[in-house]
């Protein structure tokens, strides 16, 4: 397996992505250009809560909206997905975050997915205090780009970026 590894500037959070969720992440957005699309982010924190690693996506809800500059996630069957997840993991897999797409846009967040992705990691229902956003951007068929970020509710957004010498995507970054 092969993992790409993500670090912000201070080293305190880590992000650790299988390639296999980064190509499907990839064919979900290409399949779906020009428009937006994008679901959450599933995986673990390891002991020390700044290192994630993200396993795989949710399901994309049938109530979520796709437009070419706008998107918003449902949640129809969610909860059960949930759930499910909970049961067959033994809650060793859960909800870390978000992903979308910004086809033909820059992978940065937009002052919509501040907005979002801080009230996620404010929430305390929720319990995700250091929530990660993953943007595939740029021409989503020639030349997709990733960008990723961690919510924080002490640190606020930090941008993370690849690890020199460990990225086995290419030009992705």
């Amino acid at each position: 397996m092969i993992y790409l590894d993500w670090k912000s500037k201070c080293r305190k959070y880590n992000v650790i992505i299988e390639q296999n969720c980064v190509d499907y992440i990839i064919s979900l957005a290409q399949g779906n250009n020009p428009n937006e699309i994008g679901s959450s982010l599933l995986g673990s924190y390891k002991q020390d809560g700044f290192t994630a690693i993200i396993k795989g996506v949710s399901p994309i809800p049938k109530d979520s909206v796709f437009t070419r500059f706008f998107f918003k996630r449902g949640a129809s069957g969610l909860k059960e997905y949930y759930k499910k997840l909970y049961n067959d993991t033994e809650g060793t897999i859960h909800y870390i975050g978000e992903w979308h797409s910004h086809p033909y846009g820059e992978p940065i967040p937009s002052g919509k997915d501040d907005k979002t992705l801080f009230g996620v990691c404010n929430n305390f229902k929720i319990n995700c205090p250091e929530c990660i956003s993953l943007i595939i951007g740029n021409d989503l068929i020639d030349k997709p780009k990733l960008g990723l970020y961690v919510y924080s509710r002490v640190n606020g957004r930090i941008k993370l970026l690849p690890e020199i010498g460990k990225n086995p995507f290419g030009n992705l970054i």
